[in-house]
This record gives structure tokens, C-alpha cells and sequence, in this order.
């Protein structure tokens, strides 16, 4: 009886022995072939998940493998749906003729600039005020470098509303707060003209004298269309008699950075000139 005892036991302890084995064995397996999913997923798609626990650190379930996998293939498939609408957009637009200055860009916020905005004609008078403020910060820089950094200063200059500035944007405010702006191009002299073109604004208004009659007075309050000229008489020119006067009357109302070149920027952007190139698709907005 005690041999029988003991002959089970042994088998009961042989038995044992073997499962340990195995589910090691199963263990170093999975292990392994989680390892190799790791090494052979491309660095791209790691990236994705990159917050989540490496395959490498800990032993996934093929549950857990699967919906790692369904995630990669959206996320996959989010991104060549992109490209696939880029490459969509570009194809269109091989056929759209455009200003010689934008027709090299890649940049869509500079495109949907030219196509919608500019040279269209502006005759509200606060978003002149807050075109010539625009146009001022450029000095020295690229119009794309403005134009990214617009709604910034629009949230900071309450929407370029030269009663607001005035109230509400003193020294401190420039000291302190927007010249540790990121958002905003941190040139003092700039910031510190956009308060004194409100005060000027102002000025102006109080005296009777409309801002937007003003400046459109400089053209009989007619576009100067350059966009009729034929191609061949066609040029670029970086000032004109009209930016001349303008800002020369301008400076006499305490405006600042409102050279004749930035002044004809400014007509160009707000549609007192029509500057399209007489090729342009988007010359007659």
C-alpha cells in the first residue's frame, strides 16, 4: 500500500514537472513572437504609440496584438487618405493660373490667401485699420510670416478694434505680456504702433474724419485696376504716386510704419489697387 503511495506521488510530482515545462515553454514562445511583431512594425507606426507600452516590455495577449493592429491599420489609412486628397487638390490645380508671387507655394493658408482674399475691394473701416496695422508689422519680413501670426494678434488686439486697444493695451501690457508672446512677432516699435494707429484712428474719428472715405478718397473712390493691363505691358512695382501721397498724409495723422512701400501693400491687399497679374484666374473677385 505504501509503495503504491509513494508511486503516485512521484507520477503526481512527474506530471507537475511537465506543466511547469510547457507554460514556460508557451510563455518564451509568446514572448518571442511578440518580439519579432516589435522588430518587424516600422518606426512610423511605433511612433503612433509611443505613449503605450512597448511589445519588447511587457508579454501581450493575442488579444491586446490584435487591437494594436486594427489601430495601426486606421491610423494608416487616415494618413494615405490625406495624401491621397492632397494629391486630389494639387492635380486641380495645375490647371489654375495664379500671381507669379504664389503660384510656386505649397503653403495652403498663403494660397486660400491670394485666391480669397487679396485685392478683394475693403471699404469697411476697422478692417482697414486692421490691414495698414498688418502691413506695418511685415517690414523687414516675409507677408507668409505675418499672415501665420494673424488670429494672435487678433485675439491680443481685441479684433483690431482701435477702441478697445486704447483702453485695454497700455505699456504694461506690451512689457509684460506681449512681448513674451510667442504668437506675435516681439518687435517693440511694432506693437507699441499698433496703439498709436488706434490713437490715430481715433483722432481722425473724432474730427469727422472717416478712415475708410479717406483712403479711398486717394482713387475717386474707383479701384485702380492693373489686372486690365495686356500681359505685355504688365509690371511689378513696389510704389506708386497714390502710396506716395497716402502715406504722406498718413504720417501727418501720427500713423507709424506707413512707408509709401508698405502703403502700397496695403492697396494691393485691400483692393484700392487691383494687382492681380492680368493672367490670374482670380483677378476680376
Amino acid at each position: 500500500m505504501t509503495t503504491i503511495i509513494k508511486t503516485r506521488r512521484a507520477a503526481a510530482l512527474l506530471l507537475s514537472k511537465q506543466n511547469t515545462s510547457t507554460l514556460t515553454s508557451t510563455t518564451t514562445t509568446t514572448s518571442t513572437s511578440t518580439s519579432i511583431t516589435t522588430l518587424k512594425t516600422p518606426k512610423t507606426k511605433e511612433k503612433v504609440h509611443s505613449s503605450k507600452p512597448k511589445s519588447s516590455q511587457i508579454a501581450k495577449s493575442i488579444r491586446g496584438e490584435s487591437k494594436k493592429t486594427t489601430t495601426t491599420t486606421t491610423t494608416t489609412t487616415a494618413v494615405n487618405n490625406i495624401n491621397n486628397n492632397t494629391t486630389n487638390n494639387n492635380s486641380i490645380d495645375k490647371n489654375t493660373k495664379r500671381c507669379h508671387w504664389i503660384e510656386n507655394s505649397k503653403d495652403q493658408l498663403y494660397i486660400d490667401y491670394h485666391d480669397n482674399e487679396w485685392g478683394k475691394i475693403e471699404k469697411d473701416s476697422v478692417r482697414l485699420f486692421e490691414n495698414i496695422c498688418l502691413e506695418g508689422l511685415q517690414a523687414g519680413l516675409s507677408w507668409i510670416t505675418v499672415l501665420k501670426k494673424r488670429e494672435e494678434y487678433r485675439t491680443c488686439f481685441y479684433n483690431f478694434d482701435p477702441y478697445q486697444i486704447v483702453s485695454k493695451v497700455n505699456q504694461s501690457t506690451i512689457d509684460n505680456q506681449l512681448m513674451k508672446n510667442p504668437g506675435l512677432i516681439r518687435h517693440r516699435g511694432k506693437l507699441e504702433a499698433i496703439v498709436a494707429n488706434a490713437k490715430a484712428f481715433i483722432a481722425m474719428k473724432e474730427k469727422g474724419e472717416d478712415f475708410s472715405t479717406f483712403l479711398w478718397s486717394f482713387v475717386k473712390n474707383k479701384q485702380d485696376n492693373r489686372s486690365a493691363l495686356p500681359a505685355s505691358d504688365y509690371q511689378i512695382v513696389a510704389k506708386d504716386q497714390v502710396s506716395d501721397l497716402m502715406s504722406k498724409e498718413l504720417k501727418k495723422r501720427n500713423f507709424k510704419f506707413v512707408g509709401s512701400t508698405t502703403i502700397y501693400a496695403f492697396n494691393q491687399a485691400v483692393g484700392i489697387v487691383n494687382d492681380h497679374h492680368p493672367t490670374c484666374d482670380f483677378k476680376h473677385q
